[in-house]
């Protein structure tokens, strides 16, 4: 059975259980041609958008800007605008473009249909896609599950919420500059955007994302891929910052602007310049400490950004120290220092894993022990760092005779085991038979009678009623002691019982 199928599974169960950030690439014309659930989204989309973008004139023709309402002694301005219902959706689930395109569009419609000069609608039209590359930043930099199935996640959706539709109402100052209206309008149509917006979004789209997250997740899942890296992560939260806080220097200068402009009118009409520039220094009073006071975030801002960079960097440096010493423990816990290949216990283990898969699969396993002739007298002649050289060299011409997935190991003093997979008796005679060879032709001791090493090697193969590796094992063993008798550097077969 193949295991495509296992693994797309997988990626579906981690993308909707860890709420992992992730888009799928703006590219429709080539979505639509692939077919299949590529195509299926692309059209859905298309439909969507059919009606998304027309729906803006809703706001417009039944007069949804601005709508005044009374709260609790309290005169607040609303204004419905519902392609932005859909809209945020889109950027959460599919991706920044997929809800971008059709929020600029509906803008550009609306605006067109009240009279804007096109010039400056393309630029208006910007207003909302701004506010939803709130949203995009927000989940790409802080990965926060888009279920709002958490207090954590709803609170952070509500405050992304407000910052987002604070950065779209932006327009309302570039529609009241090309309408040629008065600082009183201003406000009613810029308050009416960014809490109608914030209203609508907290009432209409949270209880959507949360009921509905699962499902569009699951359809979009095997399109998506991971938004951006670390790297990008901490990139796209200066980006962030550095928008957000222009958008409110922006704000207070435009705020300003207007403010001095409707005092020149003031002026013109009492022809009291006094009292014009009275109020007029009344207004910088009122700005120049939001000017400050902007420039302090900015600070606290740049800090934080670089105390959390700096901590990250921080985390990666130590999980790397870590990564490495775990490595270096998990190398101790399994080599064999003097020869480098698997200790005793981790070759035994190997040999207990093999054993288990080739009785369930019905295969067949083979073992050699080996062990190097008259050690001792090497040890006692020629010294002690004579006979560890002497195990290296053997474990070394071990290491070339065997195949890739054969595993070696040094099973103690100057024995080694070796495990052959997938093998049966002959298979084990020829490799014994190739490491007799290689250790007589490279594993010498040069002293003046140039002393040559040799091993003697048993060789067994895995009986079909064994219940455990170690009776290969035992056999091999066996198999090795009679090598021995007979005459050393050798192979001999195990007796089968």
């Amino acid at each position: 059975m193949s295991d495509t199928p296992l693994k797309r599974e997988y990626t579906i169960s981690t993308f909707i259980n860890q709420g992992e950030t992730a888009s799928i690439p703006f590219t429709p014309i080539t979505m639509f041609s692939e077919g299949g659930i590529s195509k299926k989204i692309v059209c859905y989309w298309l439909i969507i958008c059919l009606f998304i973008i027309p729906s803006s004139l809703v706001t417009r023709i039944f007069e949804w800007t601005g709508i005044p309402l009374e709260i609790g002694g309290l005169s607040v301005y609303l204004t419905i605008y519902i392609p932005m219902l859909f809209c945020v959706p889109m950027v959460i689930w599919l991706g920044y473009f997929w809800g971008a395109i059709p929020a600029y569009l509906s803008t550009f419609v609306v605006a067109s249909y009240g009279g804007m000069p096109i010039e400056w609608n393309l630029v208006f039209s910007l207003s909302n896609p701004l506010s939803l590359a709130m949203y995009s930043l927000f989940y790409k930099i802080t990965n926060q599950r888009p279920s709002l199935i958490s207090t954590a996640a709803v609170v952070g959706f509500v405050l992304v919420s407000f910052v987002a539709s604070l950065a779209g109402s932006s327009g309302a100052f570039l529609w009241a500059f090309t309408n040629n209206v008065g600082l009183n309008s201003v406000e009613l149509v810029w308050q009416g955007w960014w809490l109608g917006g914030w209203v609508q979004t907290v009432l209409v789209v949270l209880p959507l994302m949360h009921f509905g997250n699962r499902l569009a997740r699951k359809t979009v899942a095997p399109l998506s891929k991971k938004s951006v890296s670390d790297n990008q992560t901490f990139k796209l939260f200066g980006y962030t910052m550095l928008v957000f806080t222009s958008i409110l220097i922006a704000f207070v200068w435009i705020v300003r602007m207007f403010g001095i402009n409707e005092i020149s009118k003031i002026s013109d009409i009492t022809a009291n310049s006094l009292n014009a520039q009275f109020i007029n220094n009344t207004i910088d009073s009122l700005t120049y400490p939001l000017y400050i006071l902007l420039m302090v975030m900015m600070a606290l801002m740049y800090l934080i950004y670089r105390a959390v960079l700096y901590w990250h960097l921080s985390l990666i440096s130590a999980n790397k120290k870590l990564t490495e010493q775990n490595t270096l423990l998990q190398t101790l816990a399994t080599t064999d220092s003097l020869t480098g290949l698997q200790n005793r216990r981790d070759i035994l283990n190997a040999i207990e894993i093999e054993f288990d898969r080739t009785k369930r699969s019905r295969t067949q396993m083979s073992v050699l022990m080996i062990d190097i002739d008259n050690f001792k007298r090497i040890n006692d002649n020629y010294g002690h760092i004579v006979g560890d050289n002497a195990i290296r060299d053997v474990a070394k011409s071990i290491g070339l005779s065997i195949r890739p997935y054969d595993i070696a190991g040094r099973y103690g003093g100057e024995e080694f085991v070796v495990l052959l997979p997938n093998s049966d008796i002959q298979v084990a005679l020829d490799i014994g038979k190739r490491i007799l060879e290689n250790v007589k032709t490279s594993c010498k001791i040069q002293t003046a009678d140039s002393y040559t090493i040799t091993v003697s090697i048993g060789a067994a193969q895995m009986i079909k009623t064994e219940t455990s590796s170690q009776s290969t094992i035992e056999n091999a063993d066996r198999a090795l002691l009679k090598a021995k008798r007979l005459g050393k550097d050798q192979v001999v077969i195990a007796e089968l019982k």
